[in-house]
């Protein structure tokens, strides 16, 4: 009995230490399907400005080296990105995120980035398709196809779209920066 009250006591008093936040303070780390690269989600909000976090994204070889990273910090906390939803491909070639406002600003778009290992560079997917994506979910298949919805011609439902990334970017980066 005096051990579970001195257990209870120990684990309230920790409780009471722990960050306040949403969930999400920590460092959320994806490894590459070849263990070659390590993508970090880090928030960098600013404590008690808003509730939803804004994040930075690096990528970093096995060895710790910083080989990308992109920040969605605001000067507010409110005009920013955090990262809702990230994947690498199951080819490693690519590593895949989706954005969401932290102040709230247009619900309906979630943009989607994406870094292209093979030339170490972070892309706009809304650039690259020339549309603005939907908030939902996306999802991956081998080696590289992505399917989310783009806006096309409602932004109530979106228009489904499939899409093989080491393709579109053959294609379209030659003007895209």
């Amino acid at each position: 009995m005096m051990r579970a009250m001195l257990l209870m006591g120990i684990l309230d008093m920790l409780a009471i230490g722990a960050p306040a936040g949403n969930g999400r303070d920590q460092v959320r780390t994806y490894r590459s399907p070849d263990g070659a690269v390590v993508a970090r989600i880090l928030s960098v909000s600013k404590a008690g400005r808003h509730p939803r976090d804004e994040d930075r994204v690096e990528l970093r070889s096995q060895s710790g080296r910083v080989l990308a990273q992109r920040s969605y910090a605001s000067w507010d906390g409110e005009h920013g990105y955090g990262v809702i939803q990230a994947a690498w491909t199951p080819n490693s070639r690519f590593f895949i995120w989706r954005l969401e406002s932290s102040g709230g600003h247009s619900p309906w778009h979630s943009p989607v980035e994406l870094w292209y290992r093979r030339r170490n560079r972070i892309y706009s997917l809304d650039r690259l398709l020339h549309d603005a994506i939907i908030s939902s979910p996306f999802t991956v298949k081998r080696p590289d196809r992505v399917t989310l919805r783009v806006k096309g011609r409602t932004v109530i439902e979106g228009t489904p779209r499939t899409i093989r990334l080491e393709r579109l970017l053959h294609k379209r980066t030659r003007n895209v920066r």
